[in-house]
């Protein structure tokens, strides 16, 4: 049975059961995990996460990337910003910077709150070593 679990990927588009082999076809796979993030249910997007980071397709990077800030717990919204940046892919780039950008407040710009968000689009910047915003938002904390 424990063997089963790590071999299979469950997705629930719509309230519906969607059994998925890991080994599947990239097509098949790639499906699942865009069903799966765009889901309403907290299960299934918290599925489709752990199936995106082995791996995510490039189909569902936006899907990804939204689930940064409009994951429906904390929880959720991290686990999206660490697979979002072991992608490596531009707009999830993009996405970090936002969630570390300085804040206006009266007349001067701050950094957000230290929330687990902040700390872990953070930690994800790492992923970017080359890209000089990510150098200077790292700088800035």
């Amino acid at each position: 049975m424990g063997e089963l679990a790590t071999d299979i990927l469950i997705l629930c588009p719509g309230g519906a059961a969607l059994y998925v082999p890991l080994h599947a076809s990239h097509a098949t796979r790639e499906r699942a995990i865009c069903l799966g993030l765009a889901d309403g249910d907290d299960h299934c997007v918290r599925l489709a996460l752990t199936g995106a980071a082995r791996g995510c397709p490039e189909a569902a990077v936006p899907l990804l990337v939204a689930r940064t800030t409009s994951g429906t717990n904390v929880d959720q919204r991290v686990a999206a910003i660490r697979v979002a940046a072991s992608t490596g892919h531009p707009s999830a780039l993009e996405a970090l910077l936002r969630i570390t950008a300085p804040r206006r407040r009266l007349l001067r710009m701050r950094a957000p709150p230290k929330s687990k968000e902040y700390l872990a689009a953070l930690g994800a910047l790492g992923h970017y070593p080359s890209d000089p915003r990510a150098r200077a938002a790292l700088a800035r904390a």
